[in-house]
């Protein structure tokens, strides 16, 4: 097995990436470095770690087909709100009428899951997307402290902190009964929780593991992710070598 790792202007492209590098080096594994995904020659069992369109075109090239990936039906009720699927165009009528809302892509990081609150925020951008591209809508909840649960199917490996006052922790009571009614989770992934004002804990979305922010984990764990999800998903490659 050999991990690509990805160079920009000859450095390590950030530091998730380099978490990773460190991770996989200290695990004894062979890695090498690419630019672009032409350089990469791809090998069954090969990880690749940079960014994230950089690993979706590795992906396609070997026909892996990646789920779209939001917060499983079990756990919808510890998120505190309802989610719904929306358009583009219906999402911007919303925001003209006066509505603030939590969206997401349906297909895998078309843009940065935000807030939007503004008829110019929403119509940058709708302006590369087709009116009919399918989202994730929500109301918004504010939060004041948010942390990442990362995972090994319902194992948590570690957790952190990545925004607001660090000094506001969750409740594992509920993150613990959340992974207790997990059904079929992937094998290396991620739960992001919130907390509200009132010291609510709810969960904030799910990330696939293949291409996720360590945000301060330990190399090794973070790259023990990387490794599981890649694996699990070559199981469903319909061109490798």
């Amino acid at each position: 097995m050999t991990v690509w790792v990805q160079k920009h202007n000859n450095e390590i492209s950030d530091d998730f990436t380099f978490a990773a590098f460190i991770g996989f080096r200290n695990m004894g594994e062979i890695v090498r470095f690419f630019t672009k995904p032409d350089d990469i020659h791809y090998k069954k069992q090969d990880i690749v770690v940079g960014s994230i369109n950089s690993v979706r075109s590795v992906m396609k090239s070997i026909h892996v087909d990646l789920p779209n990936f939001y917060i499983p039906n079990e756990l919808q009720k510890y998120a505190g709100r309802k989610i719904d699927k929306s358009t583009i165009g219906s999402i911007i009528e919303r925001v003209m009428h006066g509505e603030k809302l939590f969206i997401k892509p349906v297909t895998i990081k078309e843009f940065p899951a935000q807030v939007v609150d503004s008829l110019p925020l929403m119509t940058f951008i709708g302006q590369d997307f087709k009116d009919n591209m399918e989202c994730w809508v929500s109301e918004v909840i504010d939060f004041v402290s948010e942390y990442r649960i990362f995972l090994l199917g319902k194992e948590p490996i570690g957790c952190k902190h990545y925004w607001g006052d660090f000094k506001i922790c969750p409740d594992w009571k509920i993150i613990d009964s959340a992974l207790e009614d997990l059904i079929n989770p992937p094998a290396g992934w991620c739960l992001d929780f919130g907390i509200t004002n009132d010291g609510t804990t709810l969960l904030i979305e799910a990330n696939d593991g293949y291409s996720i922010g360590n945000y301060g984990l330990d190399g090794m764990d973070y790259a023990r992710i990387l490794k599981a999800r890649w694996f699990e998903l070559l199981k469903t490659a319909r061109k490798l070598e």
